[in-house]
């Protein structure tokens, strides 16, 4: 009875405030680095099974979870005020990354997409308001670039 309609995609990526010890190593980051440190993440955001992500495949264990939150948008301060590095949305970070005070961490299979949009009753009567939000929504995040980097 639920009708789903994808607005954009949003892109999800490991994230550490810019001078975080990691980027101090004189190295490129490594998928073995990132398992030394803990990570915060939002309740939904790991849900693969640990053998089937690159961790897993290379032999690794799979990072600490150390914070798991309900709002995403904790992770923002978490990653600018500790050591954890963040598995966060990248439109919650994005005036952080310009600005430079945090930096992605960019390794194969780490990023992961989610469709965004809208879940409405399906054949529910609306208001002409409602009509006019979901047009507006829709034009704003045609508009809007929801992709960083």
């Amino acid at each position: 009875g639920i009708d789903f309609e994808r607005i954009y995609e949003q892109r999800y990526a490991l994230a550490a405030r810019t001078d975080h010890p990691i980027f101090g190593q004189g190295e490129p980051v490594s998928l073995e680095a990132v398992t030394r440190y803990g990570w915060a993440a939002h309740r939904n955001a790991i849900t693969r099974d640990p053998r089937d992500t690159p961790f897993g495949r290379a032999g690794l264990p799979p990072p600490v979870l150390r914070t798991l939150v309900t709002s995403e948008h904790l992770l923002r301060p978490l990653i600018l005020s500790t050591d954890l590095l963040g598995y966060v949305a990248l439109d919650i970070i994005r005036r952080d990354l310009r600005e430079g005070s945090i930096r992605l961490i960019d390794l194969p299979g780490i990023t992961a997409s989610t469709p965004a949009g809208l879940l409405v009753r399906h054949g529910a009567n609306y208001t002409a308001a409602m009509h006019a939000f979901c047009r507006e929504l829709r034009l704003l995040c045609k508009q809007r670039d929801v992709r960083v980097g």
